[in-house]
């Protein structure tokens, strides 16, 4: 029973460390930028920084889950994020801005949200490991969607930037308090077992694995061992590429729809339509996810963001615009849900945090990429055709490299020779 107690205290840490972080700081950007005299592309410096450190924060945010546990990581987070947050609210110098909204904030935010949630997630669950991984997932989603209308609410009602920030302190502290009260990393520490596997041996762990109905190894990896396996970096490439579109279609689908004479009310809407399904869809991949290989989620993922990027080249009508966002955001959706499940299903347990916080900076440098280059491609072209069209490219080698991704056995452990 406790591992739901458990997910639910998990969603609400995921809903108040990213949602007021990530989302609400879009929403106070331009009066932030107003009241301390900086051009947009200064203070979105800022939001860069933080996306930034959010995933390149990886590794550091595995290694101090593995010194000092994942409740007190999410606790410690809360306090660098408050930290970061009261910096810009309490004052005006540009590079404290930058420390504190982004540097610090986005440490603080990997310290709460994805990297400890799923590696609870998961410890506790096995069978329903992927259930339980979109309810974690899609609690993201709503925090955003909760959080930009109340910060902007804020700032009406207060008449200054400063309110924002320090809401965005207080979700932090808010965030951390709970994964210190309920965040427990392993049901073995509370005398309990993960859903669907006998407590406390290794045959246990097979029995849960052989009961799945997906794929999911019954003995734990190394790091080391799952760092020379082809399969790994496969998941790796095929996950980056899904977060490539995202961060490309984020950050130029309004300026591409306007180019096509889409209006502006239009393309705001299908951004957040988006988004929307983005985050349904999570919740509805997680199940499918107990049933059907993740790995087949991650190439049906990146085929319908494959559809959406090519409607895109034309979407110059309503119907079409709404139609592409809405195929592209439930690709993203179900493709995003499967990653964790995926690296977790094949190498297990111990492993889990290390691989994906491995993983989480390179996809962060990938999909950084994508904005830069698709302006590149627009400056050099006066057009986004190209954009969409070679995403969609990659997206369809990525769906095979992810169908293709098959899960390979654990290497037998290495005996230890008996003392003479």
């Amino acid at each position: 029973m406790y591992r739901w107690i458990l997910l639910g205290a998990l969603c609400l840490v995921y809903l108040f460390g990213i949602g007021p972080a990530f989302y609400g700081f879009g929403v106070a950007l331009t009066p932030t930028a107003e009241a301390l005299g900086l051009s947009r592309a200064q203070a979105s410096l800022g939001y860069s920084l933080l996306a930034l450190t959010l995933g390149l924060a990886g590794p550091l945010v595995a290694w101090l889950i593995g010194r000092i546990g994942s409740r007190w990581t999410i606790f410690v987070g809360g306090l660098v994020a408050a930290g970061g947050a009261t910096l810009v609210a309490t004052t005006s110098a540009y590079p404290l801005y930058l420390i504190g909204a982004g540097v610090l904030l986005g440490l603080g935010v990997a310290m709460q949200t994805i990297l400890p949630g799923t590696t609870m997630v998961t410890n506790w669950f096995a069978r329903r490991r992927s259930l339980a991984m979109g309810i974690f997932l899609t609690a993201g989603g709503l925090g955003g969607f909760i959080a930009a209308p109340t910060i902007s609410s804020l700032i009406a009602a207060t008449g200054t930037y400063r309110t924002a920030w320090w809401a965005i302190a207080v979700s932090g502290v808010i965030a951390g308090v709970i994964g210190l009260v309920f965040a427990r990393d392993k049901p073995e520490d509370m005398g309990l077992a993960p859903d669907g596997v006998a407590q406390g041996t290794a045959a246990g762990v097979a029995q849960g694995a052989a009961t799945a109905r997906v794929y999911q190894t019954p003995r734990e990896w190394g790091v080391g061992a799952a760092l020379r396996t082809p399969t790994f970096w496969m998941i790796v490439a095929a996950s980056s590429v899904f977060g490539l579109g995202l961060q490309i279609v984020n950050s130029q689908l309004v300026a591409h729809l306007s180019a096509l004479g889409v209006t502006a009310g239009v393309a705001a809407g299908a951004l957040g339509t988006m988004a929307l399904l983005s985050a349904v869809s999570r919740l509805i991949g997680g199940p499918i996810g107990d049933r059907v290989e993740p790995r087949m989620l991650l190439a049906v993922g990146l085929i319908g963001q494959l559809a959406g990027a090519l409607l895109l080249v034309s979407a110059s009508d309503t119907v079409l615009v709404y139609t592409a966002v809405v195929v592209f955001g439930v690709g993203y959706g179900v493709a995003f849900v499967a990653v964790p499940s995926l690296i977790a299903n094949y190498f297990g347990r111990e492993a889990y945090p290390r691989l994906y916080g491995i993983r989480l900076p390179i996809a962060t440098v990938v999909g950084a990429i994508g904005p830069v280059a698709a302006g590149l491609v627009f400056d050099a072209v006066g057009s986004y055709t190209m954009v969409f069209i070679g995403y969609a490219v990659l997206a369809g080698v990525a769906a095979v490299i992810a169908f293709l991704a098959r899960p390979v056995s654990a290497p037998e452990p290495v005996p230890v020779a008996d003392p003479v």
